[in-house]
């Protein structure tokens, strides 16, 4: 940080005394189909790659092996976060390349992080911006560019949540750099290739963030409320901040963020009357078993209901 506490720019050190020694850390489920892109473009530069994996069931282990990566197993907890914590006390750097396995590091990045982190760098995080890949579109719009995020740093220099969303953090007190918002000078993100992946992701994100809610915020929430919190994200993001300028890929993925908090809303609702629809919902099945076991009382309301009719304009084969 500076004085001020606004994070600086990085300046390379002039005078560097000595080579850091920098380990990229990959968190993996079953990305087998992808992992050969982000490790390609750790294993490189890194002193050493290790992949955390979460118990995958393809060929993730085997395909980081072959690439020359350590790897090593974590439990599988639905998120990356535990995994990054696990690794950066397992490991021995100077300094720490968290990435995912949907991201990769240009040589460039690579080039000039391999000639700033040295070890009087005069810096213990550094926010990295990235390119966000959403439906084969680069979002420049928006909270999409630069996007900056704390993925290299020194082991202890962060705080790690599970918290949804929270992700990574400079711990107070930490000497903070910020990189140039250059596109050749960030992590490219390779995010939804397609609506199906965002959509599935948005329902496993959204329910992750309610079972992590405190119980009181587990409440009825108002039809009003249901209707607010999307249309408000969209006026904001889309509308305010020039989410619009990303063309037909911009307005997609505004909507579905918007449908995002449409769901963490309807996800609220949903639980709390859960327990009252299956109560209903076991009474009605009951009753209609109920109604087989008075066949005679069922054949004469049968009797006196109206034969079918004719649907209209439709020809009888």
């Amino acid at each position: 940080m500076t004085e001020s506490g606004a994070p600086a720019d990085v300046t390379p050190p002039r005078d560097g005394t000595g080579t850091a020694r920098i380990v990229g850390v990959l968190c993996t489920f079953n990305e087998e189909h992808r992992i050969r892109d982000s490790l390609g473009s750790l294993t490189p530069w890194c002193d050493e790659v290790v992949v955390v994996d979460q118990h995958s069931t393809d060929r993730t282990r085997e395909v980081a092996a072959e690439m020359g990566a350590r790897v090593e197993l974590h439990p599988n907890v639905g998120l990356p976060e535990p995994a990054r914590d696990w690794a950066r006390h397992h490991v021995e750097a100077d300094w720490v390349v968290f990435l995912d396995a949907d991201e990769m590091i240009p040589a460039t990045l690579a080039a000039y992080l391999r000639r700033i982190l040295t070890v009087d760098s005069g810096f213990d995080v550094l926010l990295v911006p990235r390119v966000n890949i959403e439906l084969g579109r680069w979002l420049r719009s928006a909270d999409s560019w630069p996007s900056r995020k704390a993925r290299i740093a020194r082991p202890q220099a962060l705080e790690i949540t599970t918290r949804i969303h929270r992700g990574m953090k400079p711990r107070p007190g930490m000497r903070v750099g910020r990189i140039p918002a250059d596109r050749a000078l960030a992590i490219w993100h390779f995010h939804h290739v397609d609506l199906h992946t965002m959509v599935a992701n948005v329902n496993r994100y959204t329910t992750i963030e309610l079972d992590q809610m405190a119980p009181k915020r587990i409440r009825r929430p108002s039809a009003f409320e249901l209707v607010v919190r999307p249309v408000r994200w969209l006026w904001h993001n889309y509308l305010m901040q020039g989410g619009f300028r990303d063309g037909r890929a911009g307005l997609v993925v505004a909507v579905t963020r918007g449908y995002y908090q449409f769901l963490v809303v309807a996800k609220r609702w949903d639980r709390v009357v859960a327990a009252d629809r299956t109560a209903a919902l076991a009474a009605a099945r009951a009753r209609l078993l109920d109604g087989h076991r008075h066949a005679a009382e069922a054949e004469a309301r049968a009797a006196r209901l109206p034969d079918p009719v004719r649907s209209p304009g439709r020809r009888e084969p």
